[in-house]
């Protein structure tokens, strides 16, 4: 049953990341990228009350956001039509759908209060740091290897956005063990986007 709850954290991370790569880079079905924007406050108001780790989806949700401020900056684009400003939106309208659970806005605090709970990294494998000497964390070594060596090998410099999602994610599964599942869902993309064209 402890794992369950995770698996809708593992789930809707990998939602959020298909919809806000799909917005930030320029795709053809860029219109519908947009809209599909307004499906993170719905799915927030699932994930807030399915699993604590909510966290997830707006550090996504920043991880883009700063990427497109820098490009709103480094532009003449005007701040209305910024990809910047619809993701500060969105992301007020995530904070708001958190607060509908029977908690109300006491839940915005509950992964900041979950996560400094001591005992949970004394006492719980998962929450601690993962063990490189393990045979499951093998995986997690060849992905972080295979990041390092695309990110090498490319041609092209990387993004801001890939550099967050790389850092990001690859600190969080430092810290944590229960965190290199979505490790695994960022990471994939920088290395597709990074290899491919030398492949």
């Amino acid at each position: 049953w402890a794992a369950r709850p995770y698996l809708v954290t593992f789930l809707l991370t990998a939602i959020f990341l298909w919809i806000l790569e799909g917005y930030s880079w320029d795709r053809p079905d860029a219109g519908k990228a947009k809209k599909r924007l307004w499906w993170l406050p719905v799915l927030m108001i699932v994930w807030a009350n399915s699993h604590g780790w909510f966290i997830s989806g707006f550090i996504l949700l920043g991880v883009y956001g700063i990427s497109g401020l820098k490009d709103l900056l480094l532009s003449k684009t005007a701040l209305r039509e910024s990809k910047f400003l619809w993701m500060v939106w969105i992301g007020v309208w995530m904070i708001l759908a958190v607060c509908l659970n029977p908690s109300g806005p006491v839940m915005l605090l509950y992964p900041f209060k979950t996560a400094s709970i001591g005992a949970l990294g004394q006492y719980i494998q998962e929450w601690q740091p993962p063990d490189f000497h393990s045979a499951q964390v093998q995986p997690f070594v060849w992905l972080l290897l295979a990041l390092i060596g695309s990110l090498g090998i490319s041609r092209r410099r990387i993004a801001l956005s890939d550099f967050l999602l790389a850092a990001g994610f690859a600190y969080l599964s430092f810290s944590a063990a229960r965190n290199i599942a979505l490790f695994a869902l960022a990471a994939p993309l920088v290395i597709t986007r990074h290899a491919a064209p030398v492949m």
